[in-house]
């Protein structure tokens, strides 16, 4: 534009003329691109702009402008993006798109696998910690990274809609996380320390010495604060923990009960007890110091089943089956046998059994007969009088003051020591239980106390020596003390009739007929009826004789 154009020649003539030039700009201009990283806030979303991904612009002319094909980016971009860039000078000249790329990644200010715009910009514990920069945004003391376990998705173990990292409970068991891993919680609030905690600049409370650290009671590799079983004992912590906020240690142990495998301290595990409640009295199996409520504690009782019927010895109102409930057995030991009556089959160790003897007192001494060692009172040990039932009137010996039936009473019967009961009659029977003590075929009853215990001979007065089993012969009672006896019988003229020698029985005893020498007396009738006269001696150091009649009736 406003060029002049002039000519000359040779003579020095000049012409010239004027015109305009137009140039035009056709040479695009330059650019040197790069890639770029962006990190999406707590909204989930990052800007992009031209500057991210420009090295250098030029162009002979000047640029005007560049531009990008994305200026911002959301969660749904994340990982590599392409992007195209133009850049444009003064006379419109565009290079582009130039191809770059830019890297959307998800943002963790502080470092806790939990993104920032899960976190939020809000202050979930108050401390003045965004959440997003807060190690600790619920105070408890234990950090966001751990109760999370380094996942970028949060984690809400009990489902009740507040994740892990904000549950101050966060399995729901009633006891506060700060507690389960050993925390300082004097107020029980769930937050570290006593009121409103004082936090550092990452937002975990002071007192927390930078996090506390779980707590792992059990094998099974939960943290007490993630377990509802913490010690495995088959009993939820929610039940072990107790009413109130502060976890009840039964035992005083310094062990609180959901931590503790015997709460109660009782030798017996809470997984055995369990949180039955065995007496109805309200206070479970695993705190209850005697759970049966028989007055004999779980200590002593143990989880020993005595009699075998699947009930622990603990729980089992009779551990021995016997018939006598523990209340009234009690766990003392009687016989001294190193095991309490409770337990005891045979508590007095008297030979019979406490289910035979049972709970009776017999003799009203305040003592029952499975204790008492002579339980009739009469003077005889029970060991010697044993259950059997001699007279079978349904009162085993140990109980009967009679137990022969005979009228004479045992404690007479028994003699001087009823520790070794009088036998009068040496047959191994003593007398308490013999109806003829003195083996002479004549009842004790009928001869009271003094004669049954010295032989006597009984001789009938006469015989009938018919044939019809009836007094046929001379039948002597009492003749079994009287080994060399003999009997001689006379007839009214004073002539022996019958003469046996020693050693009389009455298997070959007298029948009637004649058995003498030097008589005309037929041998195949009886006797004539008559009054005979009979002596009888007993040949021995006794010297007894008897003299008497003896009639003989014919039929």
């Amino acid at each position: 534009k406003g060029i002049v154009f002039t000519a000359v020649d040779y003579s020095n003539n000049t012409a010239y003329t004027t015109f305009d030039v137009t140039v035009l700009d056709t040479i695009k201009p330059t650019i040197t691109v790069k890639t770029a990283v962006v990190y999406l806030d707590t909204a989930a979303k990052a800007n992009l702009t031209k500057a991210m991904f420009t090295v250098s612009t030029n162009d002979n002319c000047g640029v005007i402008d560049t531009t990008i094909s994305r200026y911002f980016v959301t969660l749904a971009d994340t990982g590599w993006l392409d992007i195209d860039v133009w850049v444009k000078d003064k006379n419109n000249n565009v290079t582009g798109p130039v191809k770059t790329k830019v890297l959307v990644l998800i943002a963790d200010s502080d470092n806790d696998s939990i993104p920032d715009y899960i976190e939020g910009s809000k202050d979930f514990d108050g401390d003045g910690v965004f959440d997003y920069a807060d190690l600790d945004s619920d105070n408890d003391g234990i950090l966001d990274v751990i109760e999370n376990e380094a996942k970028d998705s949060l984690l809400d173990l009990d489902s009740d809609g507040q994740p892990n990292f904000r549950d101050l409970d966060t399995d729901n068991d009633g006891i506060d996380d700060i507690i389960e891993v050993d925390g300082s919680d004097s107020d029980f609030d769930g937050v570290a320390g006593n009121g409103k905690p004082t936090v550092d600049a990452n937002g975990v409370p002071t007192i927390a010495n930078g996090g506390y650290k779980e707590v792992f009671t059990d094998a099974d590799l939960l943290p007490d604060y993630k377990d509802l079983d913490t010690d495995d004992d088959g009993i939820i912590d929610n039940t072990e923990k107790g009413p109130g906020k502060n976890p009840v240690d039964t035992d005083g142990d310094g062990k609180g009960d959901w931590r503790d495998l015997d709460t109660d301290n009782d030798g017996i595990s809470d997984k055995t007890e369990t949180d039955i409640d065995t007496d109805g009295d309200g206070t479970g199996d695993w705190r209850d110091l005697d759970t049966d409520n028989d007055g004999i504690s779980d200590k002593i009782e143990t989880d020993v089943d005595t009699d075998g019927d699947g009930k622990g010895d603990w729980r089992d109102l009779d551990s021995d089956n016997d018939g006598i409930s523990d209340k009234i057995e009690t766990d003392i030991d009687t016989d001294g046998d190193g095991t309490g009556d409770w337990r005891d089959l045979d508590t007095d160790n008297d030979g019979i059994s406490d289910k035979i003897e049972t709970d009776v007192d017999t003799d009203g001494d305040g003592k029952g007969d499975w204790r008492d060692l002579d339980s009739d009172n009469d003077q005889i040990p029970d060991k010697i009088e044993t259950d059997i039932d001699t007279d079978g009137d349904g009162k085993g010996d140990w109980r009967d003051l009679d137990s022969d039936n005979d009228t004479i009473p045992d404690t007479k019967e028994a003699g001087d020591d009823p520790n070794n009961p009088t036998d009068t009659d040496g047959d191994g029977n003593a007398d308490f239980r013999e109806l003829d003590s003195d083996n002479d075929e004549l009842p004790d009853e009928l001869e009271g106390l003094q004669d049954s215990k010295t032989p006597n001979i009984w001789i009938p007065e006469g015989i009938s020596p018919n044939g019809d089993g009836i007094n046929d012969l001379l039948y002597i009672k009492g003749l079994a003390n009287f080994k060399n006896a003999s009997v001689l019988i006379f007839n009214r003229w004073g002539q022996i009739v019958y003469e046996s020698g020693p050693g009389y029985t009455n298997l070959n005893g007298f029948d009637g007929y004649y058995h003498g020498k030097g008589l005309s007396i037929s041998t195949d009738q009886p006797l004539p009826e008559n009054v005979y006269f009979l002596v009888f001696k007993s040949n021995d150091e006794k010297g007894l004789t008897i003299k008497q009649n003896l009639y003989i009736k014919a039929n």
